[in-house]
Order: structure tokens, then C-alpha cells, then sequence
């Protein structure tokens, strides 16, 4: 089970208690939540590792900066420095360090039940967040499409190979079968499909959300056609073709099918075959 660590002086009455709330809130989205008490942190403990081990292994912060908060800031500082996700609540009356401006975060003038309110809006984005933020060999298409369209940075993140095998894996669910090629050798595309004795080149461009395809891609693979005595190809991008390569294309509409990312998502759903 994942958990979140917050972050707050033990002598914060209105911290103490949101933080009892927020535990609720963590056990219905299925997150554990470890605080200064729960978890035996006392001030006079002095367990930093303890502390330190369990921001490393939390997969979101939630600090308290208000008043006397320096072991907050000690627990927020290594928190950042492993790269966590943070929300911080803060008298946003007064300015916060520069490199704390961009950081996500909650004032704690409002009444405990804004702050909560709020807190539970954070908390239902990070589950969202925490359910595709898998291995990306463990992502299958749908949740990469999802990822694209939601969390378009980190389907940029997503190396072009995981997203074709999970197109692959979707072929294969979808009763193709798959013939795998040398990747070692560039043959003009990537790997074949073959249903009902009807056999497509496939070629998967995975580019980054401005770049296009070009009309240099669509002579290659026409030539793969021709050279590897195939009927069909298929070439997939993730983003577009360019005007050019759309023309060309389309007086190749026999033997080439271009898709985007729509057409992937209806052949993903039942609605479009090649």
C-alpha cells in the first residue's frame, strides 16, 4: 500500500487535527498515512533516519510551514531533494523562499474544513496519479492512451520501444498474429500482423507532441512493401503526418493505412480494424 508522510510541528493544535481527518481520507483512497505520532516520531526521539526512511519510501508530502516549523522544513527539504510530490499549507499571506514559490500549496488561514476540502481534491488527483505512474513495461495501451490525453509530459516520458510493444500486446489480444524482425536491422518498419491470412507491415512512429511525420517515412515503408512482397502496411504516430505526407499517402490508399492516435484508440475499443 502506498503512503503519504505529513509534515507539522506537534505543538499545532489545527494541524493535529486536520491531520486525524486526512488519515480518513487516506484509508478510503487506499493510502497509508505516517505522522509525527503515528509513526513515533517524537521531537525528543531524535529518529532521523526512521524519519528520513519513511519520506523516501512515501509517494507524497504534505507539510505544515507555519510558526515555529524547523524540523518541517528538515523533513520538506530532503523530501524535495528525493524528488516527491509536495503540498504544502502555508500562511500564503507572507512569501514563501523562491524555490518554494512554484510548489503547490494550501493557506492555512482557512478554516479546517477549506483546507480539508482542498487537501481531499490533492489527495484524489495523486491516486489518479499514483494508479498510472506504473513500470512503463507493466502499462498496457489503454492506460497509455489515458496517460497521453491526461498526463501528456509523462506520455512524453514513455520510450518509444514500451509503447511498441504495447501496441503489439494489443494486436495480439485482438487475435493478430505477430511476426517480431531483427531490431538490429533497419528493415523500413517494425514488426508484422497477419489475421485471417491477410498479412500488414506495421511501423509505430512515437513522436513528441510537435513533430510530424514526414513524406520521407511513407516512401520507406511503400518500399518495404514492395521489397518484402507485402499487400498492406499500417504506419502509426502518436502525434501527425504532414500535409505532404498525407497527400502522398492517399494515392497509396490500396496498399498504406495511416493512423493516429484516434483511429489506434478505436481499433483499441472494437470500432475500426485494419
Amino acid at each position: 500500500m502506498k503512503t503519504i508522510f505529513i509534515s507539522y510541528n506537534l505543538h499545532d493544535e489545527k494541524a493535529r487535527d486536520i491531520a486525524c481527518r486526512v488519515q480518513y481520507e487516506c484509508k478510503k483512497l487506499g493510502f497509508t498515512l505516517v505522522t509525527p505520532e503515528g509513526a513515533n516520531f517524537e521531537l525528543n526521539v531524535g529518529k532521523l533516519e526512521s524519519k528520513f526512511e519513511a519520506i523516501k519510501q512515501a509517494s507524497l508530502f504534505i507539510g505544515f510551514l507555519c510558526g515555529y516549523t524547523s524540523n518541517v522544513f528538515l523533513e520538506l527539504g530532503y523530501a524535495l531533494g528525493m524528488g516527491k510530490p509536495v503540498v504544502l499549507i502555508t500562511d500564503l499571506a507572507r512569501d514563501l523562499p523562491l524555490d518554494l514559490a512554484l510548489t503547490p500549496a494550501i493557506n492555512y488561514q482557512n478554516s479546517p474544513d477549506e483546507i480539508m476540502a482542498t487537501l481531499v481534491k490533492a489527495l484524489e488527483l495523486h491516486q489518479k496519479e499514483d494508479d498510472l505512474s506504473l513500470p512503463e513495461s507493466e502499462l498496457d495501451l489503454a492506460k497509455m492512451l489515458q496517460i497521453r490525453v491526461e498526463y501528456p509530459e509523462k506520455f512524453e516520458r514513455i520510450p518509444a520501444h514500451a509503447f511498441e510493444e504495447a501496441v503489439k500486446t494489443a494486436f495480439a489480444q485482438n487475435g493478430f498474429q505477430i511476426t517480431e524482425i531483427n531490431p538490429d536491422t533497419d528493415y523500413g518498419f517494425d514488426f508484422t500482423i497477419s489475421k485471417e491470412g491477410k498479412r500488414s507491415l506495421v511501423e509505430v512512429k512515437k513522436l513528441n507532441a510537435n513533430g510530424k511525420v514526414s513524406i520521407s517515412t511513407i516512401q520507406q515503408l511503400l518500399g518495404a512493401i514492395h521489397a518484402y512482397d507485402a499487400p498492406k502496411a499500417l504506419l502509426i504516430c502518436t502525434s501527425d503526418f504532414t500535409g505532404s505526407a498525407r497527400a502522398y499517402a492517399s494515392r497509396h490508399g490500396i496498399e498504406l493505412t495511416l493512423w493516429t492516435m484516434e483511429e489506434l484508440k478505436r481499433f483499441l475499443y472494437g470500432s475500426l480494424t485494419i
